[in-house]
């Protein structure tokens, strides 16, 4: 499902690729720092959400794991919405 994104704007637009990547290596970076675990094996996606929980109950890595989600997302989004004019123009 992603791939005709990345193949058909992303790369030959540039700009939101990079936004992605640069976005991407934050969110993994706030997971690092915070050493959140994964405790079971399947597919990214939503319901990520629900293999981070850990058997002793939510803690603060839930937290920070769903924060990581979402703030590459957004961030990504927002960057390209506002730089997308600037390179079009040129």
């Amino acid at each position: 499902m992603a791939e005709p994104a990345i193949y058909g704007i992303n790369l030959p637009l540039k700009w939101p690729f990079i936004f992605g990547c640069l976005s991407a290596a934050i969110g993994f970076s706030v997971v690092a720092y915070f050493q959140a675990k994964v405790y079971s094996l399947g597919m990214p996606g939503l319901f990520l959400i629900v293999q981070i929980e850990p058997p002793t109950g939510i803690d603060n890595s839930v937290i920070v794991s769903i924060l990581a989600i979402i703030f590459p997302l957004v961030c990504a989004a927002v960057l390209t919405y506002i730089f997308t004019p600037i390179f079009i123009a040129t």
